[in-house]
């Protein structure tokens, strides 16, 4: 499990007995407004000497007496991650990557974003530089945000900032943690001294892909106010899915690319295989050790020559189906090019200036087009489902599935008197229940006598009739029959252990099917 936290401490001098608490429970603690500056910093690595730090320092934090500001974050050293500092030069974010030869690289952005105090525009500006941070990071990491956002996302009311922050989750893909299902405590994490005001503004913000991975999720209610106003989140992650040796598809592996593969490189595919695969084989008595080397022959040729002729590139999960379509690729290619051009002209938001107008005009283009695209995916499912109602209730139902967001994954299951609440002793226990649902059970209904008068007919109609061999099953398979179930197969899938996905046979070629 990997533990993450996140706390606005409202000054690392006050309370410390109660800050010891939090990272004893936290691999990861991200913290907010710890008032320190450069000549004080070090507080931090004396106090919690066990863990790595990185931090920010305060714009305004030597204007005043007890400071102001400041964001860091503590990796615990017996993680055994290599930490390389993101060197984010902004007063209020910091970030860090974790890497290890177990795991794909980690990312972890800490932010403390504008209280009230300040204007929508400048808010708008941290969050331009927030994009900025987790789109150049999340490219090849998985990249987790977390902090104190000063914004409440449940809030009925509207606002620019709001809008601002849930485009930025919405179109990254990011889930705020205090928001999903299975959290324990609390609905807000600040509150004033008498509770007359209470806002959800703190946050640990993971990919869509592993949220249904967050094992527990907590907003401790226990921190006294005489300490900081705000409370500390939790958060359990099973980050299996970041494995370098699991099953699970790699997350920043690269992938090949069949769909952007034109016709040259289909053909040099072939003809790759084509050379690999030329020789000689005698179907005639063959052992089950010249199959298994027959099929590793295969898949190492499969292999070679798409890695050789197909474009590659990185698998994300979190794009939504309807990414899948040229016009909006090529409208978020312009947009982001346009950013660039603004971002080097020193972002200025003059409205006479031509690259400020040139990337709202692209932006506002390309929301208008992803709101289309995905209005358009939506009514294709919907039209679906409905012509499934009307013709299969079980296609049906099925649709609707796919549909709805799956919840959290199960953390607690029981079975016979004996109750699970750790991954290893849950899979136990449903080992348990199969073998009881798949083992013969005496019950009252059960025929002994019929069962032994069926069990005999089958066997004497095996031993005595012609009809025990199947003629059609007796046939010698034709390459035409192979190469028409071979067309029958979607592109698209998954693979499986050996990583050779559909589109290796569908495209192969003749040398393949024979």
């Amino acid at each position: 499990m990997f533990r993450v936290s996140t706390w606005n401490m409202r000054g690392a001098m006050y309370g410390t007995s109660y800050f010891q608490s939090v990272l004893n429970e936290s691999d990861v603690c991200l913290l907010t407004e710890h008032w320190l500056n450069e000549n004080n910093i070090s507080f931090l690595s004396t106090f919690a000497d066990n863990f790595h730090l990185i931090y920010s320092i305060g714009i305004n934090c030597n204007k005043t007496v007890k400071g102001s500001g400041g964001t860091a974050i503590l990796v615990r050293k017996s993680l055994n991650f290599k930490i390389q500092n993101l060197n984010i030069i902004n007063d209020r974010m910091c970030g860090v990557k974790l890497c290890s030869d177990k795991y794909y690289d980690i990312c972890l952005i800490c932010v403390l974003l504008p209280s009230t105090n300040f204007s929508s525009e400048v808010y708008m500006n941290y969050i331009d530089e927030l994009c900025t941070c987790y789109d150049m990071y999340s490219e090849d990491c998985t990249t987790i945000v977390g902090g104190d956002c000063n914004i409440d996302l449940t809030s009925i009311s509207t606002s620019g900032k709001l809008t601002c922050f849930s485009n930025f989750l919405n179109d990254r893909n990011l889930c705020p943690a205090p928001l999903l299902q299975g959290r324990v405590g609390p609905k807000y994490t600040f509150r004033s001294k008498d509770l007359t005001k209470r806002s959800l503004l703190d946050y640990i913000c993971v990919p869509e892909y592993l949220s249904n991975d967050i094992f527990t999720l907590e907003v401790k209610s226990n921190c006294p106010y005489e300490v900081s106003d705000h409370y500390p989140v939790f958060v359990q992650l099973n980050i299996d899915l970041l494995s370098r040796t699991s099953n699970a598809y790699n997350i920043n592996k690269k992938t090949l690319k069949w769909s952007n593969a034109d016709d040259f490189e289909l053909k040099m595919y072939q003809t790759e295989i084509d050379k690999l695969l030329n020789f000689e084989t005698n179907s005639d008595n063959l052992s089950k050790g010249d199959v298994d080397r027959f099929s590793s022959l295969l898949i190492n040729a499969l292999h070679m020559a798409a890695n050789s002729c197909i474009p590659v590139g990185t698998f994300r999960p979190y794009l939504k189906p309807y990414w899948k379509n040229q016009n909006l690729n090529n409208c978020h290619f312009e947009q982001r090019n346009a950013r660039r051009k603004w971002i080097n002209n020193n972002k200025t938001r003059e409205t006479t200036d031509l690259s400020y107008i040139e990337y709202k005009n692209k932006k506002r283009e390309f929301r208008k087009r992803k709101r289309i695209a995905e209005k358009l995916w939506q009514e294709e499912k919907f039209e679906d489902i409905k012509l499934a109602a009307e013709m299969d209730i079980g296609e049906f139902y099925q649709r609707v599935r796919r549909m709805r967001k799956s919840g959290p994954s199960t953390t607690k299951l029981s079975y016979n008197g004996t109750e699970a609440t750790n991954d290893s002793s849950i899979c136990e226990l449903w080992g348990e229940y199969f073998r009881d649902l798949y083992s013969e059970q005496p019950t009252e209904c059960f025929n002994e006598t019929f069962f032994h008068e069926i069990t005999s007919k089958v066997q004497t109609y095996f031993e005595n009739s012609d009809k025990a061999s199947i003629p059609e099953l007796e046939k010698e398979i034709t390459l035409e029959e192979i190469r028409e179930q071979i067309n029958t197969l979607k592109c698209g899938k998954a693979p499986g252990p050996d990583r050779i996905t559909n589109e290796h046979i569908l495209y192969g070629g003749d040398q393949v099917i024979k």
